[in-house]
């Protein structure tokens, strides 16, 4: 019991020290006043075409693929 009251006594003074950021920072105005973007629909997402790769972007994925490799991450 008697190692356990310093650490009782120290671990409100190390909770005083903490860096807590604010809760009080507020967003401009023209961000509180933008519209909700509108929502769709589960189905049509569900149901709708499959999203589409370019070449390009098939030819970007695999030289970053190639890279990571390279590294060995």
């Amino acid at each position: 019991m008697r190692a356990f009251t310093p650490l009782l006594i120290c671990l409100p003074l190390l909770a005083a020290c903490a860096d807590i950021p604010s809760t009080e920072v507020r967003e401009s105005a023209a961000i509180e006043d933008a519209a909700y973007p509108a929502l769709v629909p589960q189905a049509q997402i569900l149901d709708g075409p499959a999203p589409r790769t370019s070449q390009e972007d098939l030819h970007a994925l695999q030289v970053r693929a190639d890279g990571i490799d390279a590294n060995d991450i």
